[in-house]
């Protein structure tokens, strides 16, 4: 993980070494090298399960570059390496994290992910698509002992949580050990990025909060006729939900769909008052209501002009094809860059007497139902109705139609298509239909600019985390 001078560090688990034993390190072309354990660790690091070696060696080896501040999600493809016990192989897998507690165990595990990893393989690294280390390998699948599931505040997950933890393998992750050893990764390729993870947490984590507590799930027996809404406003126990219109109503069979139902935040669910039910006129957009006496947000409106080009947004929904855990609905939110809606730039392949180039041409868009919010987010069928969001958290608009798509041309550039949404001044200038007996929380002023840092946090995150090609 780091080199000074001739000195080589390298980062493993705790649980691999054995006090007093003696050490040598085989480096990747085949050279063998007496290493040194470094028995004083950082006060930090003595109850996390990770180790440093130093050795020495004029050869010039390369050095991990480490993910301290590339983020890391549930869903999010990794692949994960080491030497399998009895075998001079390395070995490679292929896999995605399954879970993130809030918290970490208390050798500093948190990273659950499917891969397979075999004894032998702990302090082998876990790497993004990216080939950064996010982490490294320490406990395998289905452990002896379930010793190893205790959080770092002394509690223990329930038994049904604990016999999901078994399943996966578990791992630290580089950003927690790297903040308590900085001396020993300060000439690591990566160097610790304390502003960008701030601008995360201060940023991403907060509108994804925001985000979780206002996005409802509208469900369906078929995935694909799956809805989004969000909150929007409340009067005594009676909570208004703003979605796409599409999402209630048959438009084949000319009436609001059976058995209309709310999951809220909390995973409560609610049946819709469908008589209660608003249907904005030229526009594919609905109001419905939920009674509950549980205390839920509600959303922020920003009513302010969306002409300022290159403009970060979140999209917040459920995605159909995500759904198959019915008592635990999935979420994502997914960033993008707002289009001009009156002009949209194709490149056209176009051929002529035999000479064939590639020119820019600008067509005028041709919008319908309301949809003149174009947005560089991918999103997927089950989102319709959901939250589209500015950088500080507020709903600029109604999400509706996908039409992202991910492809990559010839010179390797992510093409992301567009998707399109309801601003949230259309529903404004609709607002005395939608039978809202509550006062709106609306702002009309731009969202702040945005640091540098953040504005590379946000680039992070312009694809789902699953999709990231390789």
């Amino acid at each position: 993980i780091a080199k000074n001078g001739n000195n080589y560090t390298i980062l493993t688990n705790d649980h691999v070494i054995n006090p007093g034993e003696s050490y040598r390190i085989q480096a990747p072309d085949g050279k063998i090298y007496p290493a040194t354990v470094i028995k004083e660790k950082p006060p930090s690091l003595k109850n996390q399960d990770a180790a440093l070696f130093q050795f020495q060696s004029t050869v010039e080896y390369t050095i991990a570059t480490l993910g301290i501040s590339a983020p890391i999600a549930v869903e999010q493809k990794i692949v994960a390496a080491g030497f399998v016990s009895g075998s001079a192989k390395l070995v490679f897998t292929e896999g995605q994290i399954s879970l993130l507690p809030d918290k970490s165990f208390q050798r500093g595990y948190r990273i659950g992910y499917n891969n397979k990893i075999q004894p032998g393989m702990s302090g082998g690294p876990i790497l993004n698509y990216q080939g950064e280390v996010i982490g490294i390998n320490a406990v395998h699948a289905y452990p002896i002992s379930d010793k190893i599931y205790t959080y770092i505040d002394n509690s223990k997950p329930s038994a049904a949580e604990r016999q999901q933890m078994r399943q996966y393998s578990w791992g630290l992750p580089i950003y927690a050990v790297a903040k308590i050893i900085p001396e020993f990764v300060a000439k690591s390729p990566r160097k610790i990025d304390n502003s960008g993870l701030r601008a995360k947490k201060g940023l991403i984590q907060n509108i994804d909060q925001i985000a979780q507590e206002i996005t409802v799930l509208i469900p369906n027996a078929n995935p694909e006729d799956m809805g989004s809404g969000v909150i929007i406003a409340q009067k005594g126990n009676i909570y208004y939900v703003l979605t796409a219109d599409h999402v209630i109503w048959n438009r084949d069979e000319k009436k609001l769909k059976d058995k209309l139902e709310i999951v809220a935040p909390d995973n409560q669910r609610y049946a819709i008052n469908v008589s209660n039910a608003k249907r904005m006129p030229g526009v594919d957009l609905a109001v419905v209501q939920f009674t509950s006496n549980q205390k839920y947000r509600v959303a922020t409106l920003a009513n302010y002009s969306l002409n300022t080009k290159g403009q970060k947004v979140f999209v917040s929904g459920f995605p159909g094809n995500k759904q198959q855990n019915k008592n635990k609905p999935h979420r994502i939110l997914t960033a993008g860059i707002l289009s001009q809606p009156e002009l949209i730039r194709l490149n056209t392949y176009v051929s002529f007497n035999n000479q064939s180039s590639i020119i820019p041409v600008q067509i005028q868009t041709v919008l319908s139902d309301g949809y003149d919010l174009l947005y560089s987010n991918i999103t997927k069928g089950g989102m319709s109705g959901g939250a589209v969001l500015d950088t500080q958290g507020r709903l600029i608009g109604i999400h509706g139609r996908v039409e992202g798509e991910i492809s990559l041309d010839f010179d390797g550039e992510i093409n992301l298509g567009s998707s399109s949404g309801i601003p949230i001044r259309t529903f404004l200038n609709l607002v005395e239909q939608a039978g809202i007996d509550s006062d709106l929380k609306v702002e009309t002023t731009a969202p702040a600019t945005l640091k540098k840092s953040e504005e590379d946090v946000i680039s992070e995150y312009l694809l789902p985390l699953d999709q990231v090609p390789k």
